[in-house]
């Protein structure tokens, strides 16, 4: 629920809540984007949401903030998830013991080559693709694949194997398969050692943001359980979300790392997503540098 009156008062800004072009859902400002002659600025009071009747701009709250107030992202996002009120304390969520799970009976390892001349084409194919996605010969090692063309990534939790993840390297039409505790879970969270976290969507982003600090989060949102896995680890993230991520969807992610007590940062890959965009993940590398010694 957005505390919306409490974030006008606090910042002294007019507004109408009734009368003539106000919606009932809404609370209405001047609109800070044209000549607003009156109040034909309508922000929804549960969500956040925003249009002006006028230029017909529209986006969410922290867009709004970000405009009204001329500041960044990271300040906008901070200033709104004082105002966002949550149905629950980050104290609320507990780690629960870690299930272990096995992988499939029929998972083969990817650092020994298979004897049956079937599988050790499979096996080639498996090795080539890992190859053209840049995935480092350690990690392969540690992979896994199987009799209809899949390979499995096992995802450890504190040395618990908690889940896996199939990929098909035959058929590139096919997303990946989430098995176990995915929700529980964080791409190798076990191999984070530093005080930062960079926090992608899926495996390959961050293998190729880097292994020291980068973990996957398996979709656009992280999970309750993962946010406090994290807390546990570092102090700050950077999020890197792929360039089809929605401002609202980002800054959805940055409530809730933020109501866990976690410093948090945007870095927008701005074109497809990190395992695509060398440019991007060569900045974030400088970055990382620049701020956290990580090199």
């Amino acid at each position: 629920m957005l505390m919306i009156y409490n974030f006008l008062h606090d910042y002294n800004i007019d507004y109408k809540d009734h009368g003539k072009n106000v919606s009932k859902r809404d609370v209405n400002i001047k609109c800070p984007f044209c000549s607003d002659p009156s109040y034909h600025l309508g922000i929804n009071k549960e969500k956040g949401f925003w249009r002006c009747w006028i230029c017909h701009r529209s986006g969410n709250f922290v867009e709004l903030i970000k405009h009204l107030f001329d500041v960044s992202w990271n300040k906008a996002y901070k200033i709104a998830s004082k105002y966002i009120e949550q149905s629950y304390s980050a104290s609320d969520v507990s780690l629960k013991k870690t299930t272990e799970i096995k992988l499939p009976q029929n998972a083969l390892p990817l650092g020994e080559k298979p004897e049956d001349s079937y599988l050790q084409k499979l096996w080639q194919k498996a090795l080539a693709y890992c190859k053209q996605r840049k995935v480092p010969l350690e990690v392969v090692m540690s992979w896994y694949f199987d009799t209809k063309g899949f390979l499995i990534i096992p995802i450890e939790t504190n040395g618990v194997l908690t889940a896996y993840v199939k990929r098909s390297f035959l058929n590139p039409t096919y997303r990946y398969l989430a098995f176990g505790g995915i929700g529980q879970s964080l791409y190798n969270y076990d191999n984070l050692h530093c005080k930062v976290a960079v926090l992608v969507e899926g495996i390959f982003d961050a293998i190729s943001c880097g292994l020291d600090v980068s973990c996957a989060m398996f979709g656009k949102q992280p999970t309750d359980i993962q946010a406090k896995l994290l807390k546990k680890k570092v102090t700050d993230v950077i999020y890197c979300p792929d360039s089809d991520v929605k401002s609202y969807e980002v800054a959805q992610v940055v409530d809730k790392l933020t109501l866990f007590g976690l410093n948090c940062k945007v870095l927008k890959c701005e074109k497809g997503d990190p395992n695509s965009n060398e440019e991007f993940t060569k900045s974030l590398r400088r970055f990382l540098q620049e701020a956290y010694g990580v090199s």
